[in-house]
């Protein structure tokens, strides 16, 4: 007998994050730092303390890509906004922004893949993108 489950998530696993960026395709070049880069962003402000970085030499974007931790514990993309239109900053806007969605599915996907293992001990028969759904079979 079949369960769907409909989940949401938070971007708030660092681990997860780089997971679904390196299933992106944008595995070489990655780069995890504690330094400010550089990045116009919609209120002028340049200036951030990233977590994680995508240069811009490997996401073919005019700025970097970068994910900034919050107080609260999430993640916050930061990137300029001429780069939100380009074909790798669609891939990490949600469709909701005029993006593709495709790094909410896959950090998503990482997420409830790592907290079913760690919670439960279930393995994951299989996960498949489908259409704007990512479905996960449990093993039980």
């Amino acid at each position: 007998m079949s369960k769907y489950v409909v989940c949401e998530t938070h971007v708030c696993d660092e681990e997860c994050i780089v997971a679904a960026i390196e299933e992106m395709g944008f595995v070489k070049g990655l780069v995890k730092t504690g330094q400010r880069v550089s990045i116009p962003d919609d209120r002028g402000r340049g200036n951030h303390d990233a977590r994680i970085v995508i240069p811009a030499s490997v996401a073919g974007t005019h700025y970097p890509i970068a994910f900034v931790k919050q107080a609260d514990g999430k993640f916050m993309l930061v990137m300029s906004g001429e780069d939100r239109f380009s074909k790798a900053g669609r891939r990490f806007l949600s469709m909701d922004l005029s993006g593709t969605g495709e790094f909410v599915q896959a950090y998503a996907k990482h997420r409830i893949m790592k907290a079913v293992k760690s919670s439960f001990g279930h393995r994951i028969a299989s996960c498949a993108r489908e259409g704007d759904r990512v479905r996960i079979r449990v093993t039980t």
